[in-house]
């Protein structure tokens, strides 16, 4: 397999560098508002490239297509860039949404906090509204980064290119870059509602017992593991539906109920989940305290 061209590279660095600037502005910033969206969208950006391969077999397992999970632990070459198909989306098209979503989650959960609304609540809503505008702007990056996850193993990837000008060509209308987004959308409104609604509960909960201006490391790790591992049970089978639509498929009523379709792919997500959940919400504590950001305070 070829290594990536020169001129990958260089966009990759150039990208890289422009991401870097950008954080370094935020960080001598005097606006909250901007130090608390650039750290929360440092923190998720870190986490969702580390746990990426991780995140390609659970797609792979609810598009029907396992692959094959005993190479997953090769650190070969072209099985290191099979396993992060799709990396690309998350590099290039992510920083901005993730900009705009901590950016309104901060924002609407200052105004419920004012509003005297309980911390769990409020957290919990906060991330419904943020997460619901996120999904609008990113759902089509989200769904081409899906198909290039789900591909059988050894099928040479498309690139983000040829994705995009296939997708738009296909039906000649622009509803290909939202096939699957209402299961998709009722998946992940419901998923950090309930994730950083049980958190913040945890945490703030735990906090005030034991008389805590910060949460230890042992708090932050058993709430977020906690709360992930619950959101991702309860929303397995939606995620499921959200796959299938996204990969071509379609889904019968009998056979969204039935146990094989709310069990499929439950482990791989829970995996998943919980080692991002626990690594997320860490991440974003410590981002948020080193751009001067109260996250759980």
């Amino acid at each position: 397999m070829r290594l990536p061209s020169r001129r990958n590279l260089v966009r990759f660095a150039a990208f890289g560098s422009a991401l870097t600037l950008c954080s370094y502005s935020a960080y001598k910033s005097r606006s909250y508002l901007f130090r608390a969206a650039t750290s929360g969208a440092l923190g998720a950006l870190f986490v969702e490239f580390i746990f990426h391969p991780v995140d390609t077999l659970n797609m792979r397992a609810k598009a029907g297509n396992r692959g094959a999970p005993q190479t997953f632990f090769r650190l070969d070459y072209a099985n290191m860039v099979d396993k992060f198909r799709g990396v690309g989306y998350v590099y290039y098209c992510y920083p901005l949404p993730l900009f705009i979503y901590y950016g309104i989650y901060y924002w609407a959960r200052e105004t419920c906090r004012h509003l005297a609304i309980d911390e769990g609540l409020s957290s919990a809503m906060a991330a419904t509204i943020s997460e619901s505008v996120f999904i609008l702007v990113m759902y089509p990056f989200e769904l081409f980064k899906t198909r290039a996850q789900a591909a059988f193993v050894g099928e040479k990837p498309a690139s983000m290119w040829e994705v995009y000008s296939k997708s738009s060509r296909w039906k000649g209308r622009i509803g290909n870059f939202y096939i699957g987004i209402v299961p998709y959308f009722i998946t992940y409104v419901a998923y950090v509602a309930f994730q950083f609604g049980i958190y913040h509960f945890v945490v703030h909960t735990t906090m005030k017992r034991q008389a805590r201006t910060r949460p230890s490391f042992a708090l932050i790790f058993g709430a977020s593991a906690a709360a992930g591992a619950l959101a991702s049970c309860l929303t397995n089978p939606l995620e499921t539906w959200a796959v299938v639509r996204q990969t071509g498929g379609r889904v019968a009523l009998n056979e969204f109920l039935s146990w094989e379709f709310v069990k499929r792919g439950i482990v791989q997500r829970v995996i998943y989940n919980v080692s991002v959940s626990a690594t997320l919400f860490f991440a974003l504590e410590h981002f948020s305290s080193l751009f001067g950001v109260q996250f759980s305070q």
